[in-house]
């Protein structure tokens, strides 16, 4: 049984309980016994896409998307004690709705640029959470008043869930929300907001280590239409490009990859004071170059950004900071300084919240980890490794 299956089954029993029926009665409107429908409520028994739709059928409890996306929503439900607060919300937020008093469209734009401001700082399990409630909220309203503006916020609320997926170590569930993202924003014809999602999509890949260098590549020839001119998702694929590019040890051309990145950057308006998903100020911009150095081992420049990189960014940003110290890190083992890289990665990672611990934190482990030759400082490896959780949460779909 997997974890998630204590706060699915918590959340079919609230909605029942809500909907004033007992067990017995939901034994006579579908075909599962009364035992059997005990024992998924209370985690006994794993909540299957059946099961869960049967409920949705008799109480009018849905969720999102087709069959793929339903079971992908339904795995990356939070554990425990995020269960009861989870259906509470979305309990209290349907009632409201069945008053006439939906949130209006101002109010949802207002609730996505809450959450890619709170991706930021907020762990990703806890993101999970949040998110999952808006967007089973949010359904109903794309059905009941549906327009563009919706869906916009639908499409970017997608992202943020396959990105918070993958930072929670669950890759496997990103692919299916950029999909659902992709497939929502092409309805509301925003070729700005579809050049985003391919980029974070194609870039989010190398982060969280599910995409290798040639799959990176391709998706950038194939994304070259989507993304000409001067918008986020060039400047997000060529980032992705000098990173693959690196990783191959090709360094002239990850420098020539990394020159448009920046060219597309310095196209764009940037805004420096908004800490958020949606927004990339000059200093999270470099860090992203930085990895590509440090990648190919140039310590001079890595320790040049990563000062003023530092300087810029906000004191409560943990992962960023911890993203700093692992680049430092990566740079001195591809140098040969194995023993320093090593033991900074233990320190940034020793110091860092459990819960801030992230799939692009665990991507950069792996980096410093294949960066130190075979049989060198292996008790430290093996000591990095097991408290990264890189053997917990492998890097490849």
């Amino acid at each position: 049984m997997s974890d998630s299956q204590p706060a699915v089954g918590a959340i079919l029993k609230a909605a029942r309980d809500a909907a004033g029926l007992s067990l017995s009665e939901m034994e006579r409107r579908t075909h599962f016994t009364k035992p059997y429908l005990s024992n998924v409520e209370n985690g006994r028994k794993t909540a299957t896409i059946e099961v869960v739709e049967a409920y949705e059928k008799v109480l009018g409890f849905e969720v999102p998307g087709d069959a793929m996306e339903r079971r992908t929503l339904i795995a990356a439900l939070p554990v425990g004690p995020f269960a009861p607060s989870l259906l509470t919300e979305v309990i209290r937020k349907s009632l409201v709705s069945g008053l006439g008093e939906s949130a209006t469209v101002d109010d949802w734009q207002e609730i996505c640029e809450a959450h890619g401001r709170d991706c930021m700082t907020t762990p990703p399990a806890a993101m999970l959470e949040r998110l999952t409630g808006d967007l089973l909220v949010l359904r109903h309203q794309l059905t009941d008043r549906d327009n563009e503006e919706l869906r916009s916020v639908a499409a970017r609320l997608a992202t943020l869930m396959a990105m918070s997926a993958a930072s929670a170590g669950d890759i496997r569930a990103a692919p299916g929300w950029y999909r659902t993202a992709k497939r929502m924003a092409a309805t509301t014809r925003d070729v700005t907001l579809m050049a985003w999602i391919r980029g974070r999509e194609v870039l989010r890949s190398d982060y969280d280590g599910y995409g290798t260098p040639g799959s990176i590549l391709k998706a950038a020839q194939l994304s070259a239409g989507m993304t000409e001119g001067p918008s986020v998702g060039r400047m997000e694929i060529m980032v992705a490009v000098a990173r693959a590019y690196a990783r191959l040890g090709e360094r002239s051309s990850a420098h020539a990859a990394l020159a448009e990145a920046r060219r597309a950057y310095e196209r764009l308006t940037v805004v420096d004071e908004a800490e958020s998903m949606y927004y990339l100020p000059a200093w999270r911009y470099a860090l992203r170059e930085t990895y590509v150095h440090a990648a190919l081992g140039d310590t001079v420049t890595v320790d040049r950004v990563l000062g003023e990189v530092a300087a810029a960014r906000p004191a409560n940003l943990t992962r960023w900071g911890v993203q700093v110290d692992l680049n430092r890190a990566l740079a001195l083992g591809h140098s040969g300084d194995s023993r320093s890289a090593v033991d900074s990665a233990v320190h940034a990672v020793e110091r860092t919240p459990s819960a801030q611990h992230t799939q692009t934190m665990r991507q950069l482990l792996e980096g410093i980890c294949s960066a130190i030759p075979d049989g060198r400082h292996a008790d430290s490896v093996a000591h990095l490794r097991r408290i990264g959780g890189l053997d917990e949460h492998p890097s490849r779909v």
